[in-house]
């Protein structure tokens, strides 16, 4: 239990990582970044989110659940900021 409660937390951290990447990625697009950030930020973000889940996933189907459930609510924080957001 104590394992799952870890990798909820793990999932959390890994999608908390991946939203503020992903907002630094958007400001950095809508102020004219080049094509380095545009293609490169989201391809290691993607890569992050990949290694992390193949992480759980390894450690059985438990823990992949857990994690994807911490990367869900801090996908559903990150939409909870970006709307209080002005």
């Amino acid at each position: 239990m104590i394992a799952l409660a870890l990798f909820l937390l793990f999932g959390l951290v890994l999608g908390t990582g991946y939203f503020r990447a992903l907002a630094w990625n958007v400001r950095a697009l809508a102020r004219g970044a080049g094509l380095l950030t545009a293609f490169a930020l989201p391809l290691a973000r993607f890569g992050f989110i990949a290694a992390g889940l193949t992480f759980a996933a390894l450690h059985g189907a438990g823990a992949l659940a857990a994690a994807t459930l911490g990367f869900l609510l801090a996908r559903a924080g990150a939409l909870h900021v970006a709307r209080a957001a002005p």
